[in-house]
């Protein structure tokens, strides 16, 4: 049995360093609240972090990000 308040997780991109992008539903505390928190991760530190009303604002903050986290 999975928990309501469980959280989807979506991964957007990943580097071969380990530094990743993904994005966590979290479940609705009222009717507009925000639900769509987008990470950029290393291990289990989170270098940036940003909360988007939908999926798609959510999917076109990560891919603006990727740029951002690119290796020179």
């Amino acid at each position: 049995m999975v928990s309501k308040a469980a959280e989807e997780l979506v991964l957007f991109w990943k580097r071969k360093d380990g530094v990743r992008c993904v994005a966590l539903k979290r479940p609705a505390t009222t009717a507009k609240s925000k639900r769509w928190e987008v990470r950029v991760v290393r291990a289990s530190r989170i270098i940036k972090s940003e909360v988007f009303d939908t999926f798609l604002a959510a999917m076109r903050a990560a891919e603006s990000w990727r740029g951002d986290f690119a290796v020179a």
